[in-house]
Order: C-alpha cells, then sequence, then structure tokens
C-alpha cells in the first residue's frame, strides 16, 4: 500500500464519512486498518496524523469505548504539545472533546479540569469576551451545578452574563434563563439580597413576552422564596398568590403541569395561610424536582447538565448527551 500522506489522508476522510453517517462499526474498522497499516510510519508527527487519532477518539466515544477513546486523545495531545502555538488551539479542543467522554461516563469532576485547562488556552488566544470563551465558560458553569459547587457556578454565570450584556448576543427573553440560574445559584448559597434582585431582572426580562408562561410563575415563587428568607413575608404572600394565579391560568389553557408546579401550587396555599417555613421547604423542594437530580445517578446527573446546557442556548453535543442518558437508564431497568 502507499503510505503517501495523500493516501493517507483518503482513509482518514473515508473513516470521517462512515462516522458522519453513523456507520461507527464500518469507520472503527477503515480507522483500525489505517492506524496499523502507518503505525511505523514517518509521518505519524503530522497533523494528518493528528487528524486521524481525533476521527478515531470520536468513533471510540459513540461506541461507548471511553478507555481507548481518551487514549487516542492524549496521543494527539502529545503530538500537539511539541507543535508551535498555532496549535494550541487544536489543543484546547483536544481537551473539551476529552471532557465530554469523562461527562458520559459520570467523571463530572475530571470533566471540569479539562474544561478549566481548556479556557487558559483559549482566553491567550481569543481573549474574555470572544464567543468561543463564553461556551466554554457555559460550560464549567453547568458543570459546577452538577458537582453542587454553587460558588463556582455563580462565578462563571456572572461572567457568561457580563459577556452576554456586552456583546448583545442576548437580549429580553433570552437573558431569562442566565438570570434566573445564577439568581438560584445566590439563594442556595444564602446571598438572598442577590437572588432576589436577580429574580427581579428575570421577571422584567420575561415581560416582554405578552402572554405570561408557567415559568413566569416559577420565578415569582422563587423570588417570593428570597423575600420570606430576608423576612419580608406578607410581600412574599403576594408573590406566591400571584404566582398560583398564573399557573392555574396556564393549566386552564391545557399546559400540563409537572409534579413540580404542583408542590409549588402546594407552597403558595401554605402562603397564604401564613405558614412561611413550610412554604419555603415545598419550594426548595419543587426547585430540587426542577433543576437538580437524584444524588448517585450518572444517567439524572448526565440529563441535569444536558438541560441547563439546552437552558442557557448552548446546544453542542446535546443530542450525543441524550442518547447517552437513554442507554444508561437502560441498563439501569
Amino acid at each position: 500500500m502507499n503510505s503517501s500522506p495523500e493516501t493517507w489522508d483518503s482513509c482518514v476522510e473515508a473513516g470521517r464519512q462512515a462516522y458522519e453517517k453513523g456507520c461507527y462499526a464500518e469507520a472503527d474498522q477503515i480507522l483500525a486498518r489505517t492506524m496499523e497499516r502507518f503505525s511505523s510510519n514517518a509521518y505519524q508527527r503530522d497533523m494528518v496524523f493528528v487528524d486521524l487519532l481525533m476521527v478515531y477518539a470520536r468513533v471510540k466515544r459513540e461506541r461507548n469505548e471511553f478507555a481507548d477513546a481518551l487514549s487516542l486523545y492524549y496521543r494527539a495531545l502529545s503530538i500537539l504539545q511539541m507543535k508551535a502555538k498555532r496549535e494550541r488551539v487544536m489543543i484546547a479542543r483536544i481537551l473539551q472533546e476529552i471532557a465530554v467522554c469523562h461527562c458520559l461516563s459520570g467523571r463530572f469532576f475530571h470533566a471540569r479540569e479539562k474544561e478549566k485547562r481548556a479556557l487558559r488556552i483559549l482566553d491567550e488566544i481569543y481573549g474574555v469576551e470572544s464567543q468561543t470563551v463564553d461556551d466554554c465558560i457555559i460550560r464549567l458553569a453547568c458543570l459546577s451545578w452538577v458537582l453542587e459547587d454553587m460558588d463556582s457556578a455563580s462565578v462563571y454565570l456572572e461572567k457568561h452574563l457580563r459577556h452576554a450584556v456586552k456583546q448583545r448576543n442576548l437580549e429580553g427573553q433570552a437573558m431569562v434563563a442566565p438570570t434566573s440560574m445564577l439568581a438560584q445559584v445566590h439563594y442556595r448559597i444564602g446571598n438572598y439580597l442577590e437572588s432576589e434582585q436577580l429574580f427581579e431582572q428575570a421577571r422584567e426580562f420575561f415581560q416582554e413576552k405578552k402572554k405570561l408562561a408557567k415559568e413566569f410563575s416559577i420565578i415569582g415563587n422563587q423570588l417570593g422564596m428570597s423575600i420570606c428568607a430576608q423576612g419580608r413575608c406578607e410581600e412574599a404572600r403576594r408573590l406566591c398568590r400571584e404566582s398560583a394565579e398564573i399557573r392555574s391560568e396556564c393549566y386552564d389553557r391545557g399546559e400540563k403541569l409537572d409534579k413540580s408546579e404542583v408542590i409549588n401550587d402546594i407552597a403558595d396555599f401554605y402562603c397564604m395561610m401564613g405558614d412561611f417555613k413550610s412554604a419555603q421547604k415545598l419550594c426548595e423542594s419543587a426547585e430540587s424536582l426542577r433543576w437538580d437530580a437524584p444524588e448517585g445517578s450518572m444517567a439524572d446527573k448526565l440529563l441535569l447538565y444536558s438541560r441547563l446546557l439546552t437552558r442557557l442556548g448552548h446546544s453542542e453535543e446535546i443530542e450525543r448527551l441524550s442518547r447517552r442518558v437513554r442507554e444508561l437508564k437502560q441498563i439501569a431497568s
């Protein structure tokens, strides 16, 4: 077989096409043969070999062979780290792909460490105001949330919001999700005044929508809990009553209410009766059902990570994450 770079490149491309079609077994065979034929080739330090390693790693990842995928990614990293600075973007990209592998196998702490390394590289290359850097910050915020590191989650979400406002790539309705998420983080930390201010901002962003939705009522309920935690219980009672009325209207329009919203309705009732302690416990339980996952369940944590990314408008890898959740749930059952 001719071992020229052109032949090598055509083999990689054939494997890539099979991968993009979803023919992972076929792609695995093509790329395994390519790796074997060129195992002692002098071109192993070329970028085409890095490309081969990257494609093959993705195939292994799709087949849930995470150890093999990580081995290939690290091999590509070792080649790139000996090259010039121009390859640093590729290094960051590989680190992020390694992070995905760690997520899919439930190692969220390791995933966050790789994303942190990628962020340092991308920040130096593009600067803090780039969309590429902001995408990395979003993933770090979500991973910190999953790891229940709310202090770090607040730092990353605040950076994301500053970028969003400065670049004006998020306005009005699109600002609701990051603002309300940051408000929830501050509530969990115990920063009730900051939480109140952010929930108020989220409600203001929501006002642009002519027809109020159930999400608006949930934010109102969370705002009420922040206010109640500061001792302004009558004001909290009013907000919770309004939230209950809005959810009732949504239900009348035929919208399905999930379990968390039913619990919020009960919490509203306790607020109206003046039993704020019970209301607060119920609201925190509802928030847990809506945004958190049961501890110890890797599938549910992965699902939470996927949902958080979706809320923040970062849909890359969502399908792969959702597919992995389904696989894990099937294994568990």
